[in-house]
């Protein structure tokens, strides 16, 4: 199995930090105009996880630890109750979690900044047009955590801001693993380790930090359910409630990027909603990338978890990568 990524703006071929790296680098430069360019992904493959299992918990009704109330208590407990749950699916016996991923990218001028210019898509040769915002890029990730490891799949999301999330069908960018406590990326050329894996919203580091970040969060509050849901917990309907909370990026280190903490600041309180066993079933984070200085670069995450089918083992990491020379991760 072979895929490629490349960039049609840049130069870039075969990123190690992925897309998102080429949009830093692109977005560093302190240009008066941002022309939005488009991106070429091709072919995919995917993850032949295994055998699935049901959640350990109940979906319909309290879980240990939960008692039948708390799911009418005040925010800050519904919070840290979820934290616990959480923890409990990756500790040892537990049954893991899905995530499900989307991550929608956008350019806005700025107040008595320049405007962006943006190209037609339906004639590249035409002069580019002003715009106060431009759509830049969506991005998707899926995969699984359990008590053992992590594994997940990143490919191109939506095309265009109101397209629709299809999370099967976009070209395969990257893939990341945790198997035995050691860590590969696949940038398709094949499996080799690393400690600078792939991703967007969660990787293994951010995914150890999701209880922390549910047990300190600030100024916790309910919400309505629809303004807290994402697209992806809509369209699932797994919620029963929802809140506010002022979260740090020091408890959701890689929600814009696998090591994007230094350049991600969380602009609005992260939208929380949990199932009716009490746990934890997704955030929306909104957040700024300052790597862009000319133009706003508002980066909207939304993770989704599901407890149900969670695959029982790990992938391997085969084919291991034989190229000529061991791929370098740019910073």
């Amino acid at each position: 199995m072979a895929w490629h990524l490349r960039a049609a703006a840049g130069g870039a071929a075969r990123m190690g930090l992925g897309l998102v790296r080429i949009m830093r680098g692109a977005l560093t430069l302190a240009l008066p105009v941002v022309v939005v360019a488009g991106l070429v992904l091709v072919r995919a493959g995917g993850i032949d996880a295994g055998s699935t299992r049901k959640s350990a918990f109940d979906a319909d009704g309290p879980v240990s630890g939960l008692s039948a109330g708390a799911l009418n208590a005040d925010p800050a407990t519904l919070k840290s109750t979820a934290a616990d749950l959480l923890a409990a699916t990756t500790a040892k016996g537990g049954s893991g979690y899905r995530f499900e991923i989307v991550q929608r990218s956008t350019l806005h001028a700025k107040l008595g900044g320049p405007a962006l210019l943006v190209p037609d898509p339906d004639d590249p040769q035409a002069p580019p047009k002003e715009a106060d915002e431009a759509y830049l890029i969506g991005l998707l990730e899926t995969g699984y955590v359990t008590p053992t490891g992590f594994s997940m799949e990143m490919r191109a999301g939506p095309a265009s801001a109101d397209a629709p999330v299809d999370l099967a069908s976009g070209d395969l960018m990257f893939r990341a693993l945790v198997r035995d406590g050691v860590t590969y990326r696949d940038d398709g050329d094949g499996w080799y380790q690393t400690d600078r894996p792939p991703g967007i919203g969660l990787d293994p580091i951010t995914a150890a930090a999701l209880p922390g970040l549910l047990r300190r969060a600030t100024d916790a509050k309910d919400s309505d359910l629809a303004a807290a849901e994402g697209e992806l917990g809509k369209a699932r309907a797994t919620a029963t409630r929802g809140i506010t909370a002022a979260g740090t990026i020091a408890d959701i280190p890689g929600v814009v990027a696998v090591d994007g903490a230094g350049f991600t600041e969380i602009t609005q309180p992260i939208a929380l909603t949990f199932d009716g066993a009490g746990r934890l079933v997704g955030l929306v984070v909104t957040a700024r990338n300052s790597n862009a200085t000319v133009h706003e670069l508002a980066v909207v995450t939304e993770i989704t978890l599901r407890y149900d089918d969670v695959p029982i083992s790990l992938p391997k990491p085969e084919p291991a990568y034989a190229g000529d020379g061991m791929p370098v991760v740019v910073p």
